[in-house]
């Protein structure tokens, strides 16, 4: 992050040391855009990775999905978090289908219908 905060500031250095006018509301607009965004990615990427099922597959799913579209990922790696984060339970049904699942919401449809099951059954 030092690196890439020195090069997005190197502009307005520059201007400072030249004398030149900075224009406070574009420096703020800039720098929000530069490092909100950023900083709610970041958050994102985090929650993704530490995020475990401790409900419902579906309460776990919504949540999983608010993150991923943040991080705006391919399905492949948000597939692997997905399933790492399920119970062992659903976990196991997932595993032993043993589908190639070709999106996330394939996968994810197929363990919302067995935390159904399970979840009905407990």
């Amino acid at each position: 992050a030092a690196n890439y905060t020195e090069t997005w500031s190197q502009q307005y250095l520059d201007k400072a040391f030249n004398g030149e006018p900075v224009v406070f509301n574009d420096f703020l607009n800039n720098f929000r855009s530069s490092f909100s965004d950023q900083n709610c990615r970041h958050c994102a990427e985090v929650a993704l990775w530490n995020l475990r099922q401790t409900g419902t597959v579906l309460a776990y799913t919504q949540d999983f999905n608010q993150h991923a579209r943040t991080m705006g990922w391919a399905d492949t790696p948000l597939m692997s978090l997905y399933q790492h984060g399920l119970k062992k339970n659903i976990q196991l049904v997932v595993v032993m289908r043993n589908i190639e699942f070709d999106s996330l919401r394939s996968m994810q449809a197929l363990a919302l219908k067995a935390g159904q099951t399970i979840e009905g059954i407990q």
